[in-house]
């Protein structure tokens, strides 16, 4: 994997921001993601 401007933290930070806007998504539809959620924390 090659270091873009911001390195393996701006990759983090992305996908985590990505995960908040999914679950917001959920949240807005009605969805129990409670299970999705402790899935990703592993």
């Amino acid at each position: 994997m090659t270091p873009t401007s911001g390195g393996p933290s701006a990759a983090l930070a992305n996908a985590t921001l990505t995960m908040k806007k999914m679950t917001m998504n959920r949240v807005s539809k009605g969805y129990d993601n409670d299970a999705t959620l402790s899935g990703h924390r592993g």
